[in-house]
């Protein structure tokens, strides 16, 4: 969890958003540390591993690929999980491509970068796209000097356990810390698991009929969000998260649509 928090950080300038998936960033990054070797390894792991040894490590992510797929298929959601690696010649050593196939499920294809750009990345996205209910919006950004690239795909289509309504509530949005407009935003109140201290509140949205749930955590302090995320750690996440229950009726309101 440290790990990802790490990844967040610096994924973007304190005044842009990020989205990212730790999972399929450590994935990759996991197949990776199977073939490197000297300091490469070394710097990976000490990145990724947490200490352990890297056939500990190599277990647990299998194990978790493959739980995480035996979940996907699970009938109350559509899901699909893909991974490909793209190369230009004949850059990787034929032990690392069984590593990548065979233990973590990783299709491979030639391709000519140069062809790539110019189609503007329609091959990519025919890939990416083969799911007809579920797709990317865009083009991932390739820069043509690197061989190799290592894509994961994970995403579902699901039900919440409490439906939200359409941006139906007017409420206050304060974008800077002398402005404050009225935009329009969701409101639903459940029995959604939720915790808060002094200084935080975290609240679950469940899945309807999954162990899945997404997690939404705000300081209470309007413009402390920097701070916050600054002062956050794998641990403190994970006691709040251990602290979320269901003891009433909470309202929660959204300007991004679930």
């Amino acid at each position: 969890m440290d790990f990802a928090l790490e990844l967040l950080r610096y994924s973007s300038e304190a005044d842009e958003t990020s989205l990212l998936s730790p999972f399929a960033v450590v994935s990759a990054m996991s197949v990776l540390y199977s073939g490197a070797r000297g300091k490469t390894e070394r710097e990976i792991g000490a990145a990724i591993s947490a200490g352990q040894t890297k056939r500990t490590f190599e277990n647990f992510m299998e194990c978790t690929i493959k739980n995480i797929r035996n979940q996907l298929k699970r009938k109350n959601f559509t899901a699909h999980y893909s991974t490909k690696i793209y190369e230009e010649g004949n850059f990787l050593r034929s032990d690392f491509k069984d590593i990548a196939n065979q233990q973590y499920a990783y299709d491979l294809a030639q391709i000519d970068f140069a062809s790539f750009l110019q189609a503007n990345g329609s091959e990519f996205n025919k890939w990416a796209n083969r799911e007809k209910n579920i797709g990317v919006g865009s083009t991932a950004h390739v820069i043509s000097h690197y061989p190799v690239y290592l894509f994961n795909k994970l995403e579902f289509d699901a039900y919440w356990q409490y439906e939200f309504p359409p941006l139906n509530y007017l409420s206050s949005f304060h974008f800077a810390k002398s402005r404050k407009i009225d935009v329009a935003m969701m409101i639903r109140t459940a029995e959604f698991p939720y915790y808060e201290d002094r200084q935080m509140q975290i609240v679950s949205l469940p899945l309807k009929n999954s162990e899945m749930e997404m997690l939404i955590i705000l300081p209470k302090e309007i413009f402390g969000l920097e701070d916050f995320e600054a002062e956050l750690t794998g641990e403190k996440l994970f006691n709040y998260i251990d602290k979320l229950v269901v003891s009433g009726n909470v309202t929660v309101c959204c300007i991004f649509f679930l």
